[in-house]
């Protein structure tokens, strides 16, 4: 009998210190969770702070290159409106060359012509004065 008291004893002692145990690695268990809700929590907080800052950098480079494009384009426009004026400038005065050059042209033609009208009337002159003075 004493023996099985001794027993029931022991028994009851490895019982009260298994459900410490156990109690103590739930309690540990627990604490673990807590702190891997904690971790993924701030994990989580994290990347959508990191999300936040990468759209927000996307967005601001897509603007900036949006205002770029617009500059260009509007530099574009206006270098195209200069060159256009230039251009019709530029087809203006070869125009008013080439009536110059038509001008002259004829003009030089009307000289050329009173020139031969010219020699011609002296060299008959001359002509005629040859002829009277050889009689």
């Amino acid at each position: 009998q004493q023996s099985m008291e001794g027993t029931d004893a022991a028994r009851s002692t490895e019982i009260e210190r298994l459900t410490s145990e156990v109690d103590h690695l739930r309690s540990e268990r627990a604490h673990l969770i807590s702190e891997h809700d904690i971790a993924v929590a701030s994990l989580q907080s994290e990347h959508a702070k990191h999300m936040e800052e990468a759209e927000h950098r996307c967005h601001s480079i897509r603007e900036k290159a949006i205002s770029k494009l617009k500059e260009d384009r509007t530099r574009h426009a206006e270098e195209m409106e200069n060159l256009t004026q230039e251009v019709g400038s530029l087809q203006t005065r070869v125009a008013s060359l080439e009536d110059e050059k038509l001008h002259l042209q004829q003009s030089m033609e009307g000289t050329d012509a009173a020139r031969s009208t010219e020699i011609e009337r002296l060299t008959s002159e001359v002509d005629h004065l040859r002829s009277e003075r050889a009689h």
